[in-house]
């Protein structure tokens, strides 16, 4: 998928059709009680976060939000 490539992971999918919401994801372990490995955490949370900003923005700014159905959101 060209938004997993442009991210540079495999994202969680959750298109949730029943609601509004939709929900992307990306999964990462840590050791929350290891305070020296925070910084790691941080560093990979600032550069997904830079990632997810890039491979979306453009995309969603070209969404139609009255748009009925979502062949009409994505034109």
């Amino acid at each position: 998928m060209q938004i997993e490539s442009e991210i540079g992971a495999k994202l969680l999918w959750n298109p949730n059709p029943d609601n509004q919401d939709k929900i992307i994801a990306l999964h990462h372990k840590a050791d929350l009680e290891k305070k020296g490995d925070w910084l790691k955490y941080i560093d990979w949370m600032t550069r997904n976060v830079i990632a997810f900003r890039k491979a979306f923005q453009g995309r969603v700014k070209k969404l139609d939000p009255t748009a009925t159905s979502n062949e009409e959101r994505e034109a």
